[in-house]
Order: C-alpha cells, then sequence, then structure tokens
C-alpha cells in the first residue's frame, strides 16, 4: 500500500515498493512476493520479453527522430543508473549531453551551458529540488528552453510552456520525439 511504511517519519515516505509494482505494471511485468516467516522476503521481478530489432533499422529510425543539428541537452536525475541510461543512450544516438545527479549542480553549470543546450530532460521529483523549479530557474537566462519532464508519478500540476512529460518507464524512440517536440530549433521552424 502507498504511503505505508514501518521506518520512522525522517526515514522512508512507504512509496519504494508501490513505485516498484506500478513501474513493473506498465513495463507490462510483474513483480511476485515470495515470503515465509523467519525466512524473509523475496521480490521477483519479471519482465516481458523484448521485441528484437536490427540494429541498422533501429539506427536509422533513431536518426531520423533527432532534430536536425542535435540539440544538446541537459540531462538532470537523481537515481544514478537512470542517468547513465539516459546520457549513453542520447550520445549513442548522436546527441551532446551534459548529465548532472542534482538540480543544484546543473545549476552551477548553467551560466557556461545556457548559449548551447536548447533542452532540458529532468526527473520531476528530486531530492534538492523538483524538476519543475529547476525548469523555472533556467529558464530565466534562457526562455527559450524546452523541456522534457519525466517521470513515474502523475504529472498533474506540471504547466509551463513548451514542455512535455514522458511517464516512466519510456523508450529512446519516445524521448527523441519529446526532445524534437520541444526543441526551439523545430519550434521556430
Amino acid at each position: 500500500e502507498p504511503f505505508f511504511t514501518t521506518k520512522p517519519p525522517s526515514q522512508g515516505t512507504g512509496l519504494g515498493l508501490a513505485s516498484v509494482k506500478a513501474f513493473m505494471e506498465k513495463a507490462g511485468g510483474d513483480l511476485r512476493v515470495h515470503s515465509a516467516p523467519q525466512a524473509g522476503t523475496t521480490f521477483d521481478l519479471v519482465f516481458p520479453l523484448a521485441e528484437q530489432a536490427s540494429p541498422a533499422a533501429l539506427s536509422d529510425s533513431l536518426l531520423a527522430a533527432i532534430p536536425a543539428g542535435a540539440p544538446e541537452v541537459l540531462v538532470v536525475e537523481d537515481s544514478p543508473g537512470i542517468l547513465r541510461v539516459l546520457r549513453l543512450s542520447l550520445q549513442r544516438a548522436g546527441v551532446v549531453v551534459h548529465a548532472f545527479a542534482r538540480g543544484a549542480d546543473a545549476i552551477s553549470a548553467w551560466e557556461e551551458l545556457a548559449d548551447r543546450v536548447q533542452v532540458l530532460v529532468t526527473d520531476v521529483v528530486m531530492p534538492d529540488m523538483s524538476g519543475h523549479e529547476l525548469a523555472k530557474t533556467l529558464r530565466e537566462r534562457r526562455p527559450d528552453l524546452g523541456v522534457v519532464f519525466v517521470s513515474g508519478f502523475d504529472p498533474s500540476g506540471l504547466t509551463l510552456e513548451r514542455s512535455t512529460f514522458l511517464g516512466k518507464p519510456f523508450t529512446l524512440s519516445q524521448l527523441l520525439e519529446a526532445l524534437k517536440s520541444v526543441s526551439p530549433v523545430q519550434a521556430g521552424s
């Protein structure tokens, strides 16, 4: 049950297992729980089989989704594993990526990056600041910055001009289409 935890208030929200279950269901998988007294609990994550695509066909379709003059993108995601996958996937698709795990670090680097970065890809829920707060702060210097919000949670309340939302999990093709839809180059053409 969401928000149920046996931990003290300062040590957890009780959303971890509910988030994993929601993620698995959205991905077409399943979360299985096996528990026995004195033996402990085991959680099995069961993923659906992925459809195989030829590398050449995959590359061609991904390259077609990238805006002309591939954008430089600022990616801010507090989960190290997700940040790494986003960075590597976008780089392999030909996008220049500047990646940060904290909103505060992205803001510190923004003075140097603002003239080059066209799109911000940010998690919505992060420990130091929300993705919405980050986007508003960066847009003070670069009003035409496109924004792609990503989250496993409900996007209600995310209203920002030239922004879009991708629910986790999402594919690289969906992310590239989202980049294209909010890119200032795309919007201005």
